[in-house]
C-alpha cells in the first residue's frame, strides 16, 4: 500500500544519486583542469574529453535533483505555511536550464563556462527552500544548504561579472589579455564560491538524500 512518505523515499535516492554524480563530476573537472595549467598541446583532446565528461555529470546530477526538489516543496508545505509555488517553479526551472546549458555546449553552441550562470540560480533557490525548512532538528542541515546556495551563486556570477568587467567579447577567461586586476578579483571569488558551493553541493545533497529517507521511514 503507498503511504504519503512513499515519495520522500525515492526522492532520497535520487538525491543520494545525484550526489554520486556531483562528486565524480567535480573529481573529473579538477583532473581536466590539472592538465589543462600544464600548457602541453599533447593534452588538449584529453582536457576536452575531461571536461564533456564533467558536463555530462552535471547533467545527470541536475536531472536527479529535480524529484528531489518536489520532495523538499512538500516538506516545506508541510511545516513552513509560506512555501510558494512560486519557489518550486524557481527550482524547476533553474535545474533544467543548468541542464539545456550543458547540453548545448557539448555540441559546441556555447562556451564552457555559461552553464554556471543556472548554477546561480540552482543556488538562489537552494538559498530561499532551505530558509523555508530551518526548523528545530534540521536547522544545522538548512544553514549548510544555504552556505552551498550561496557559494553556487557566487559560482554563477563568473561568466557576467567576466564578460562585464574583463572581456565584452566572451568567456576565453584565460586569454593573456585578460591579467587585470578585475579577472584576478572575479577568479578568486570563482575558487572561492567552487569550494562553498560546488564541492559541497554534492555532500548537502547526500545528507538530504539520508534525511528524506528517514521522513519515508517516519
Amino acid at each position: 500500500m503507498t503511504t504519503p512518505s512513499s515519495p520522500y523515499r525515492s526522492a532520497g535516492w535520487a538525491a543520494i544519486i545525484s550526489a554520486v554524480f556531483g562528486i565524480m563530476a567535480f573529481g573529473i573537472l579538477q583532473v581536466g583542469l590539472f592538465n589543462m595549467f600544464t600548457g602541453k598541446p599533447e593534452v588538449i583532446g584529453f582536457v576536452n574529453l575531461m571536461f564533456k565528461i564533467h558536463h555530462v555529470g552535471i547533467i545527470f546530477q541536475s536531472l536527479f535533483m529535480i524529484p528531489v526538489a518536489f520532495a523538499l516543496h512538500a516538506l516545506a508545505r508541510q511545516r513552513a505555511s509560506g512555501a510558494s509555488q512560486t519557489t518550486l517553479a524557481v527550482g524547476i526551472v533553474a535545474l533544467s536550464l543548468l541542464v539545456l546549458c550543458a547540453l548545448v555546449w557539448i555540441v559546441n553552441f556555447v562556451e564552457d563556462d555559461f552553464y554556471m550562470v543556472p548554477q546561480g540560480f540552482v543556488g538562489v533557490w537552494l538559498m530561499v527552500v532551505n530558509w523555508r525548512l530551518s526548523r528545530p532538528g534540521s536547522r544545522a542541515l538548512a544553514r549548510f544548504g544555504m552556505v552551498v546556495g550561496f557559494g553556487l551563486l557566487l559560482v554563477g556570477t563568473f561568466p557576467i561579472a567576466y564578460v562585464v568587467f574583463v572581456n565584452p567579447t566572451g568567456l576565453h577567461s584565460f586569454e593573456p589579455d585578460s591579467e587585470t586586476i578585475a579577472n584576478a578579483i572575479i577568479h578568486n571569488v570563482l575558487v572561492i564560491g567552487t569550494f562553498m558551493g560546488v564541492l559541497t553541493y554534492p555532500v548537502w545533497t547526500f545528507l538530504l538524500g539520508r534525511r528524506l529517507l528517514r521522513e519515508s521511514a517516519a
